[in-house]
């Protein structure tokens, strides 16, 4: 019990400090490496089992896994760049493409649940996309309606009576007082830098501070700040290949599911690294000994334990 608490300890503090100054981390990582220090500490290196049944396996994976994730990658890119951006009318294109691109991201989150839905469900997804996201895109991009709003989108086809676009008016100046009092013509703030909108008050100022720092973040601000894992993200941009405005808006929905389907799928991979060492600790504070047979076993799998006063204390 002793030894699976160390290791909670020794990678919780680790991934927040790497999270804290922007290290790409992973929890997996963290946790197996703090079981297999234990192991080592408690058993020394012999202790482990290092063969392909043992930690190989798993480093094995980590090692593969990144390289197949790269030619999928690879693959969607390839596609999206040549059906749908370096043609003629990639907008066109990008509203004939979306369905079947949202289709195969309903189908991949599918088949992590249950395989035999993948097609109803990717299907299903299909005519929802057709039926309500690209009649409002239709309208947004290609027609301009610059009164259309997110709430507009649950009218699927209602949206194709609204008849012609009027034209858009001329965005009206604020008057804003200089420094030295003087009135000048300037853009309205930002609502993250007004201050009307910024709560104040003691506690519940720093309360909102710390828990909601992002809020008050100029992303795009951010993103122009050197970084020693990124780089130059700003140099970056400016030598990345451009490609039509709106038909680069068309993937912006598409990232709101693939992001949900990998936050489902992360999560359902951190869960585990979070519960299996609780569960562990509880398993042996309620036996008192340790099965490689059982739940408890697949999680120390790794290790060989030599006698059960060291097994008692893993």
């Amino acid at each position: 019990m002793l030894g699976i608490a160390c290791a909670l300890v020794a990678s919780s503090t680790y991934l927040t400090f790497a999270t804290k100054i922007g290290l790409p981390v992973s929890t997996t990582h963290c946790i197996v490496d703090g079981v297999i220090g234990v192991g080592i500490a408690s058993l020394g290196a012999d202790g482990v089992n290092w063969g392909w049944k043992g930690v190989s396996q798993v480093f094995a994976a980590w090692v593969i896994a990144p390289g197949v994730a790269g030619i999928f990658g690879a693959i969607v890119s390839t596609i999206s760049k040549y059906t749908i951006l370096k043609r003629k009318n990639p907008l066109k294109f990008g509203l004939i493409m979306m369905p079947i691109f949202f289709a195969f991201t309903a189908g991949v989150l599918v088949m992590v649940i249950i395989l035999g839905c993948i097609f109803g469900m990717a299907g299903a997804v299909a005519v929802i996309v057709i039926t309500f996201l690209i009649l409002y895109l239709y309208r947004k991009l290609i027609l301009d309606d610059w009164q259309l709003k997110l709430w507009h989108l649950p009218l699927g086809p209602l949206l194709l009576r609204r008849g012609p676009v009027p034209e858009r008016p001329t965005p009206r100046r604020t008057k804003t007082p200089a420094a030295k009092g003087a009135d000048t013509d300037a853009e309205a703030l930002p609502w993250y830098k007004d201050p009307k909108n910024r709560l104040t008050g003691g506690a519940f100022k720093l309360a909102k501070n710390t828990f909601f720092h992002g809020v008050n973040v100029d992303v795009a601000a951010e993103q122009n700040k050197k970084f020693i894992l990124a780089g130059d993200l700003e140099k970056m941009h400016a030598h990345a290949q451009h490609f039509d405005n709106k038909a680069e808006h068309l993937f912006s929905y598409l990232q709101v599911m693939t992001a949900a389907t990998a936050s489902f799928a992360h999560g359902a991979n951190d869960v585990p690294n979070a519960i299996g060492p609780l569960a562990t600790i509880f398993l042996v504070w309620n036996t008192g000994t340790i099965s490689t047979g059982s739940h408890l076993g697949a999680v120390l799998r790794w290790c060989r334990h030599r006698d059960r006063s060291l097994d008692i204390r893993l």
